[in-house]
């Protein structure tokens, strides 16, 4: 227990079995927030009393609710690891009562906002918006779709997969770490019948078993899987929504922000 938290850190972060995306995500949450605060203290001298002041400055210094959350639940996590470990006897920031973060504000688009968007999109990028806004994937759900997962017959697919950027691979399970099915609505049918797609494999490493068919959406770019650092959609996606306007009580007005996220509401 006398081991610094800084030099616990290693041994904790390799037992940890979480998404690439999500070990990125909190690397920085780690080198930024806890790393500073609890590197130079020994896991038995962490207080319940010091985490709840830490909190509390977290929050002060400008940081969301959620945000504080989430470093909170990081540092809970390693001290749970520790208590594994047999190092301390007790989690001392188990179950901190913290201040709920607001819930979120969606931004739902109306069938005259959503048609002013897609009017402004390429062929290919309405495909995609199609399938975001038709299903309410997210866009590593929709990058990792495969024809297999997809039964047209029924107006159904299966979400099972997702395309990982950080990882470079194709990831078992998306968010949530369920996979779910998902009606398919019969307009987005006849799009996905339509569409030409010419692979039979999606060329990309697997994380878990073998790839059976080629993708749903296939970016012609690359010749390959719709990668957020490859394929500029979302780019694509902020210029088409500035351009477009929707006409109310007779004057033309802009869309507003919108971002790819809000399709699947």
């Amino acid at each position: 227990g006398r081991m610094l938290w800084g030099d616990w850190l290693p041994s904790w972060r390799a037992s940890r079995a979480v998404a690439a995306s999500t070990a990125r995500t909190d690397a920085g949450r780690i080198k930024k927030h806890l790393e500073p605060r609890w590197g130079d203290i020994a896991l038995v001298d962490i207080t319940r009393h010091d985490v709840k002041i830490w909190s509390v400055e977290l929050r002060d210094s400008g940081l969301s609710d959620s945000t504080v959350q989430r470093c909170v639940h990081l540092l809970s996590a390693s001290l749970v690891a520790a208590v594994d470990a047999e190092m301390i006897g007790a989690n001392p920031a188990a179950r901190l009562r913290l201040p709920k973060a607001p819930p979120a504000t969606h931004r739902y688009l109306t069938k005259s906002e959503a048609n002013a968007i897609f009017a402004e999109l390429n062929q290919y990028d309405r495909f995609v918006a199609s399938l975001l806004i038709g299903t309410g994937m997210r866009y590593g759900e929709v990058a990792g779709l495969h024809k297999h997962q997809v039964d047209l017959d029924r107006g159904m697919l299966r979400v099972v997969e997702a395309w990982s950027t950080a990882g470079g691979h194709m990831e078992p399970y998306p968010k949530g770490r369920r996979a779910r099915s998902v009606p398919i609505p019969q307009w987005l049918v006849a799009l996905i019948r339509d569409h030409p797609n010419p692979s039979t494999n999606c060329g990309s490493p697997h994380a878990a078993g073998k790839c059976r068919s080629g993708l749903i959406v296939w970016e012609p770019r690359v010749g390959g899987v719709m990668d957020e650092s490859n394929s500029n959609w979302d780019r694509r996606w902020r210029a088409a929504v500035e351009r477009a306007v929707i006409t109310v009580d007779g004057d033309a007005k802009p869309v507003g922000d919108v971002r790819p996220h809000d399709l699947r509401h």
